[in-house]
């Protein structure tokens, strides 16, 4: 029995979208993508592509399928309030033309109304899963060391090209970066043709203007004796399009891979104070996140270092955990000296704004004083996922990422030229 559910049994603050809708008067909603904390993912059609090339979005794209990214009503007021600049960022990118690569294609933006208010929305090309998506078949969720190795290449070619727009994206973690599905909009065609959409239930709208009454799930006046004040859509379940590549392809088969970087909700302008206060994930953020010491572009690197070794065993590299005398911060500090075997210098700290939240006068941790020291080269063995010969050079390369002082760490330009990263795509 199919279920009926009242708007605000729906996702709050998310745009509820359905299929045949026809978005900006001109983007027909096809398939729900999916989304994330703040936004949801719709793969439509553009209506007003010209094969001949002279449509404006289509044109930029190249397609007539795209994405559409709807930000939810808080985060659009977030936007609006200039708390979130994705917008505006992703147009600083827009207008190096084609000059950047593994970074998104903003064709199109607007915004459109529902209940919970108004929604800003990024038309961009269609995609394809995420490294999240491609880790989940794995073993462990550990990735062959060729497969990571031109992953984590294409991953600071496009952070270096960011920093130089003076962009940091702040947000590095495996759900955005998606892997590119290479497809001709015939492909797509194809692919969309094997792959009906699916439906769960039904959800109800209000009802906005006489053109919605004759819905195929809407009951009209002569019906029920009774004029409607909502319609009803069959809601779409989310299906993402698949991986172009599995976990454990071929080293050959694994130069096929493409990766973009994607979602710049909490992306900043270097240089220009930070609109938001947190950033990354518990797992990913920086000392100097912790510390509110330094902010700059230096955190996506210390992101990518701990990404590395999250590809290559399938585990978190810090783990926080509350004790009974000390906090999740104090343990994220601890571990980071434990496995960097550094130490905080006296310049970082004095910039810090929670120095004394952590440490003693003579810049020691107070909660945590005894340290357990364990090598990024220990800590990777310990996983067995990684040839021995392999160990010593991906620990240098995840090393160099983690210089707990973001001025010693290299700038994603430099670091293009870790021997580490010489011989991906070598086949």
């Amino acid at each position: 029995m199919p279920q009926h559910l009242p708007l605000l049994a729906l996702n709050f603050d998310y745009y509820p979208a359905y299929s045949g809708e026809l978005l900006n008067n001109r983007y027909e909603v096809l398939r729900n993508a999916g989304g994330g904390a703040h936004s949801s993912v719709w793969f439509v059609q553009d209506t007003k592509f010209d094969k001949n090339g002279s449509g404006d979005a289509g044109k930029r794209a190249g397609c007539e399928y795209l994405a559409v990214k709807i930000l939810t009503a808080e985060m659009t007021r977030r936007h609006t309030a200039g708390q979130c600049r994705e917008q505006q960022l992703m147009e600083r990118i827009q207008a190096q033309g084609e000059h950047t690569w593994g970074l998104p294609v903003l064709c199109d933006c607007f915004h459109t109304t529902s209940p919970f208010g108004s929604h800003l929305c990024l038309v961009m090309p269609i995609l394809g899963g995420s490294i999240s998506d491609l880790r989940k078949a794995a073993p462990g969720k550990a990735l062959p060391v060729h497969l990571v190795k031109n992953i984590i290449t294409q991953l600071v070619k496009a952070v270096a090209q960011l920093h130089e727009l003076g962009i940091i994206h702040t947000d590095i973690k495996p759900a955005n970066i998606l892997v590119n599905s290479v497809r001709s909009d015939r492909d797509i065609e194809k692919y969309l043709e094997q792959n009906p959409p699916e439906y769960d239930g039904y959800f109800q709208l209000p009802i906005r203007d006489e053109s919605e009454l004759p819905d195929i799930n809407s009951l009209s006046l002569e019906e029920t004796g009774e004029r409607r004040t909502f319609v009803e859509h069959r809601r779409l379940v989310v299906q993402p399009l698949a991986l172009p590549l599995t976990w454990d392809c071929s080293p050959k088969d694994a130069e096929l891979i493409n990766i973009t970087l994607v979602d710049f909700g909490k992306a900043q302008a270097a240089g220009e104070q930070p609109t938001v206060e947190e950033f990354a994930p518990l797992g990913l953020r920086s000392p100097e996140e912790i510390l509110h010491s330094y902010f700059g572009p230096k955190i996506d690197i210390w992101a990518i270092g701990c990404l590395t070794f999250e590809f290559l065993t399938g585990r978190w590299l810090f783990h926080p955990e509350e004790g009974e005398t000390w906090t999740l911060d104090d343990d994220h500090l601890a571990k980071m000296l434990e496995l960097t075997g550094e130490q905080f210098n006296d310049t970082m700290l004095n910039f810090s704004l929670r120095k004394e939240d952590f440490f003693d006068d003579d810049f020691n941790l107070k909660n945590i004083p005894d340290l357990i020291p364990l090598s990024i080269d220990e800590a990777i063995s310990v996983y067995e996922k990684v040839p021995e010969s392999e160990v010593g050079p991906a620990a240098d390369f995840i090393r160099t990422c983690l210089r707990l002082d973001p001025l010693q760490r290299p700038s994603a330009k430099d670091l293009e030229q870790h021997p580490w990263l010489k011989n991906a795509f070598s086949c």
